[in-house]
């Protein structure tokens, strides 16, 4: 597995270890996308299941998340800054919810594809993210929840956004293990795409945007 010796890095709290083995795959021929979804992805999916086996602490996994967050932040220290008039995406976790490494790992995707983000981070609550939604007036929102216990918070999230009459045009996008289980969750509650996974919400975000996706690197 290409992402065994990372994690293993990740796992003993090696810092530069885990570094220089994402460095190694760029350097071997893989993108961003692929070191996303290749590496860093796989590697938290395993210390989840492995964490829920009681294999590993929650320790472990605050450790292997805060070298993954520290690491995609130097990540997109390399991209260039979008460009003056590129699509905003508003990305956040719904209320209650408090992990955000989905968010930051699609919004640095999304800056390589073109697109200016706003990560919200995690546990927004729906009244202040309408009201910065409002503001901004983005081209996309994108709302993360990873238990199904969270749903409903995503849907009162939409609910709201609906509510708004100058937001209901501007697509939402879900993300988070309760829609990649069942993508019918994603439409019940509103949402116009669940992305069950990155590769898939990417596709449609550059669909929405024909014109970044062509010069997307």
């Amino acid at each position: 597995m290409v992402h065994a010796p990372f994690l293993e890095a990740a796992l003993a709290g090696d810092r530069p270890g885990a570094r220089a083995c994402l460095r190694d795959l760029l350097a071997s021929g893989y993108d961003l996308e692929r070191l996303c979804f290749e590496v860093l992805e796989p590697a938290l999916v395993e210390v989840g299941d492995r964490w829920l086996s009681n294999e590993l602490s929650i320790a472990d996994e605050h450790l292997v998340s805060s070298i993954v967050e520290h690491l995609l932040s130097e990540l997109g220290e390399r991209l260039a800054p979008p460009g003056p008039v590129a699509p905003v995406a508003v990305l956040a976790s719904v209320a209650g919810e408090d992990h955000r490494i989905g968010q930051q790992m699609i919004g640095l995707l999304l800056n390589e594809a073109g697109w200016q983000v706003v990560t919200l981070g995690a546990n927004m609550p729906a009244e202040p993210l309408v009201h910065f939604v409002k503001r901004l007036k983005p081209s996309l929102v994108g709302l993360s929840a990873t238990m199904d216990s969270h749903v409903a918070a995503t849907a009162r999230t939409i609910a709201a956004l609906r509510a708004v009459p100058e937001l209901r045009a501007i697509p939402v996008v879900v993300g988070g293990a309760p829609f990649r289980r069942d993508p019918g969750v994603a439409m019940r509650i509103g949402a116009d795409q669940a992305a069950c996974d990155g590769r898939e919400l990417l596709a449609y975000v550059r669909a929405l945007s024909p014109a970044v996706a062509q010069e997307a690197p």
